[in-house]
């Protein structure tokens, strides 16, 4: 029998096949099927990492703190000689600034103690203050104005301020002293976590916007609303002793 057996030629199918290539083929498909194999789950992996990375930033921006809009003060100022003076260079235009709500703002001409600074010498030190309030009866935050210059007037919307003299701020209103004009216009938003100001640079007069004949004036302490007409009247103020050089 192991004669017979081994004298028994091959199939006519297996004598072209060279040694080895079974083996060879079944290595090659084998290899194939483990790369497609890997591919397949890599790209499984990729689906499931990117829909838990999705379904974690939805979760995290569902989470997250509605941002609120404050209350801004935006306030624009010119003067006649800003670009050759720089009158604006301690100031951050452009850029909103967050202040506390039971804070008083100072603006002058002494960077030491104030708040915000206007370069140019017949500023007071003290020019005025801002206050944030609210009124009775009413969730909208407010603002009031105070001129704190012994020396100089101002005038807000045409009505004019001694030392010590305030009033509230309207939702625009043309304030001026000495060469400047600034215009304030208040921005409703949320009143109870403080409020943001805003600098801007106007490129010409602030007076033409609101005309030179009247302006409205707000409500005063006595109850009464009344339109006062712009006078003439000198808003320069002597300088002050120190007042006469300029802030390095």
């Amino acid at each position: 029998w192991r004669v017979a057996s081994s004298q028994t030629p091959r199939h006519s199918c297996e004598k072209d096949i060279p040694p080895g290539s079974l083996e060879s083929g079944f290595v090659l498909h084998t290899l194939r099927w483990w790369i497609y194999f890997c591919i397949q789950t890599e790209n499984i992996s990729s689906s499931v990492r990117s829909r838990k990375r999705t379904m974690a930033e939805r979760k995290t921006f569902e989470e997250a703190e509605t941002e609120e809009l404050l209350t801004c003060l935006r306030i624009q100022i010119y003067h006649p000689q800003q670009s050759s003076k720089d009158v604006c260079r301690h100031l951050t235009l452009y850029k909103k600034q967050k202040h506390a709500l039971e804070v008083m703002l100072q603006f002058g001409r002494d960077a030491k103690v104030c708040d915000f600074s206007l370069y140019d010498s017949r500023v007071s030190r003290r020019q005025f203050a801002i206050e944030a309030f609210r009124p009775f009866n009413s969730s909208e935050l407010a603002f009031e104005i105070k001129n704190l210059s012994k020396k100089g007037k101002m005038a807000v919307n045409g009505l004019e301020l001694d030392y010590l003299n305030k009033v509230d701020l309207p939702d625009k209103a043309l304030v001026r002293f000495s060469e400047f004009q600034l215009m304030f216009f208040t921005e409703p938003g949320d009143s109870n976590q403080g409020f943001d100001i805003l600098f801007e640079q106007a490129p010409g007069p602030l007076c033409q916007e609101v005309g030179d004949a009247e302006y409205p004036v707000p409500v005063t302490d006595t109850g009464f609303d009344y339109v006062a007409p712009v006078r003439q009247f000198s808003l320069q103020g002597p300088l002050e002793n120190d007042e006469r050089m300029l802030l390095t």
